[in-house]
């Protein structure tokens, strides 16, 4: 029993962990970037693999930087 309880909680932690996302408020993003939120994030992450650390607060301000409210 006791090995059930592990692995559902190993389970239900893993499931929650992944590569990080950012949370875009696309009404409150500026004109007409919501459209283009789905090729910036692209665009940003790529920039920071290859020329940064690629850490989530440089594709943050990537993405404010290109008008996103990101939220997280």
């Amino acid at each position: 029993m006791k090995r059930l309880v592990v692995g559902i909680a190993l389970l239900t932690t893993s499931a929650c962990s992944g590569p990080w996302e950012p949370l875009v408020d696309l009404k409150a993003s500026e004109d007409e970037t919501a459209r283009t939120m789905q090729e910036d994030l692209m665009e940003c992450e790529w920039l920071t693999d290859r020329y940064g650390d690629g850490d989530e607060q440089e594709v943050r301000r990537c993405m404010q930087g290109r008008g996103h409210s990101v939220l997280n």
